[in-house]
């Protein structure tokens, strides 16, 4: 068994280490149920960094290529100026300048106005997606006419004719760095692929890449040495995703994490049964068998795909395509987040000065000087950092009481057992009869509160900061107008007509409206009644200004930050929705007696994979 004392022989940096080892433990819990190893296991591969998508910069990029060319009649840099650095996220806007507003196949000149019209203008790519899946503006894609695009089709090279004619203006944009040498080499290239170029690009999408999938890779083969380790490339399951259109919307929910997993599992699995672990043989299988599917890597899902008595993917009657469907619309995925103890910088550096200071709250400028540690004379920082947090039972007016307590991060090393607990209750924190009842309750540790679920993450004077950790549910219809509002957020612009938009932003609001009376109507500070209350305010906002209304109540049932939204352009505050609770347990549970509650606080304890799971009473513990 592989153990945590074994990573560090290992030459790797401390987040790929945790990373790691989360990894085993999860793969650890699913040997458990299982009774054995799997026969598979998928690890997806990041995006390499010649496939991440960055966009902040080509305006400015642009901007300084485009000053460096004299003697052009047309202000190309006033043009480009007129754009915000968000609005070149559009492929066709980059490409339009790349390529000085010319088709890159015929030279003539492109329409801005109907730049868009996917009837008038296409997105080509030089090396064929049928043969590599390369999306790179950089070095593979270039704006054409459509008719232009009809006629190259999935041909490699670029026809001769279409070279003769372009190769010097091409070649002026190379000097001028508008495009790259490689793309300018694909463009002007007369001769088509090899067996091994069409060999390399299939092993480009099953081979593994990145120091975190190396390092977990290594750990399966030495810890399951008869499970067979299947690299999936994070760009299929995206191809997979969109073209099914199964899309993801981070804004909702984590399920698309449970989802990505799935998929790669789906995904992984077709590709590994299609072109085998020697893509070069399969090239050679190909060209003997005329009767076979030709490889095309826009449709391999399309086809069945088999192997060796092996269904990978049934295409009758949408068979796989249907289960694929049916299973991430489940509302069962398991949603687990890393509990830890928390490292770091014991304070933020701020300093205040001596009449704001507070002992609980603030650490002295100096604590290796005695003569400076009095706060009241010198002044202190603020916000100690909490490490983890425990629970003590201590008197109080002669009465016992419960009450959740941190140990600060400059204390970590002084705290570690029971009675180090118990004797800094006794000292510092000045308590009657501690006794302590839980040691340790790390950061983001699960609690059910009175049947809701909650993550704490730290504290604020007499209270716990809680953040949500209860997922919202909606479905796919709701999820796309999700995804259309934070288009329209990013980018300024939504599908479809103005009054269907503002149609479907009252529906959604309708339906969070409704969730939050019946879902999370018993969280703390439930928000169902104020929503309703606001609705006749929202249905005269500005799209705009819907949008981000929207956006801030879907950030009430987020598990991702702490659980807040600005109201305020529709009457509420600008902190509505915030979790917390009493650190003093017993005076919480005595008020929800009052209302005619029975209260219930369990700190639930799950293993890494959440298939296992213990609670601990924190009112009886």
């Amino acid at each position: 068994e592989f153990t945590h004392e074994d990573l560090n022989d290992l030459y790797i940096s401390a987040p790929v280490k945790r990373m790691a080892w989360q990894t085993m433990k999860i793969m650890k819990d699913v040997v458990t149920v299982m009774k054995e190893p799997p026969k598979k296991i998928f690890i997806e591969m990041t995006r390499s960094d010649g496939e991440k998508v960055r966009t902040d910069s080509r305006k400015k990029k642009l901007a300084l290529l485009y000053r460096k060319i004299k003697g052009e009649s047309r202000d190309w840099i006033k043009e480009i100026n007129k754009y915000e650095d968000k609005d070149f996220r559009s492929r066709k806007l980059y490409l339009y300048y790349t390529q000085m507003g010319k088709c890159a196949y015929s030279g003539e000149p492109i329409d801005m106005e109907r730049l868009f019209d996917k009837n008038v203008y296409d997105i080509d790519h030089i090396y064929p997606r049928c043969r590599v899946k390369d999306d790179s503006l950089l070095n593979n894609c270039v704006l054409v006419k459509r008719e232009e695009n009809t006629n190259k089709g999935d041909l490699f090279p670029v026809r001769p004719e279409v070279q003769n004619k372009q190769e010097s203006l091409w070649k002026f944009w190379l000097e001028k760095g508008l495009i790259s040498q490689e793309k300018f080499n694909r463009l002007t290239r007369k001769t088509p692929f090899t067996d091994d170029e069409l060999a390399n690009f299939v092993n480009r999408q099953l081979v593994e890449t990145g120091q975190a999938t190396k390092t977990i890779a290594d750990l399966f083969k030495f810890t399951f040495p008869k499970s067979e380790i299947v690299y999936v490339k994070a760009g299929n399951v995206t191809e997979f995703r969109n073209k099914f259109k199964l899309y993801k919307c981070r804004e909702v929910n984590n399920f698309h994490h449970a989802h990505d997993a799935y998929l790669n599992i789906v995904v992984g699995n077709v590709y590994d049964t299609k072109f085998t672990k020697n893509p070069r043989n399969y090239i050679k299988e190909q060209k003997k068998d005329d009767s076979k599917e030709k490889y095309h890597m826009n449709k391999i899902f399309e086809y069945p795909v088999s192997r060796n008595g092996v269904d990978a993917w049934i295409t009758k009657q949408n068979e796989s395509i249907n289960i694929v469907k049916k299973t991430i619309s489940k509302k069962t995925p398991i949603i687990t987040k890393r509990s830890y103890k928390a490292s770091g910088p014991i304070v933020k550096a701020t300093i205040y000065p001596k009449n704001k200071t507070k002992d609980e709250s603030y650490l002295p400028k100096q604590t290796s000087v005695p003569a400076l540690r009095d706060m009241k004379k010198y002044g202190g920082m603020t916000d100690i950092k909490v490490a983890y947090f425990f629970l003590v039972e201590h008197e109080e007016k002669g009465k016992k009481i419960r009450t959740l307590e941190v140990v600060p991060f400059y204390k970590i090393s002084e705290l570690k057992t029971k009675e180090q607990l118990q004797s800094y209750c006794e000292k510092e924190l000045h308590f009657i009869k501690p006794v302590v009842r839980c040691k340790e309750i790390k950061m983001y540790s699960l609690l059910n509160i009175n049947g809701v679920l909650y993550y704490i993450i730290g504290k604020t004077g007499k209270y716990c900061s809680l953040t949500n950790a209860m997922e919202l549910y909606v479905n796919q219809k709701v999820i796309d107008h999700i995804r259309n509002i934070v288009k329209y957020k990013n980018m300024g612009y939504f599908n479809g007509a103005e009054e269907d938009f503002v149609a479907e932003n009252l529906k959604l609001y309708n339906l969070l409206k409704d969730k939050h009376l019946t879902v999370f109507n018993k969280r703390l500070n439930p928000e169902g009644e104020k929503l309703e209350k606001y609705q006749t305010v929202f249905e005269k906002l500005s799209i705009a200004e819907q949008v981000e209304i929207l956006l801030q109540i879907l950030r009430l049932t987020s598990t991702n930050r702490k659980t807040e939204a600005d109201l305020t352009l529709i009457g509420g505050s600008a902190h509505e929705g915030t979790l917390k609770l009493s650190k003093n347990l017993t005076r919480f549970a005595k008020d929800q007696v009052k209302n005619g509650q029975i209260p219930k606080i369990l700190l639930i304890n799950q293993s890494p994979s959440g298939l296992f799971e213990s609670e601990i009473d924190l009112l009886t513990v």
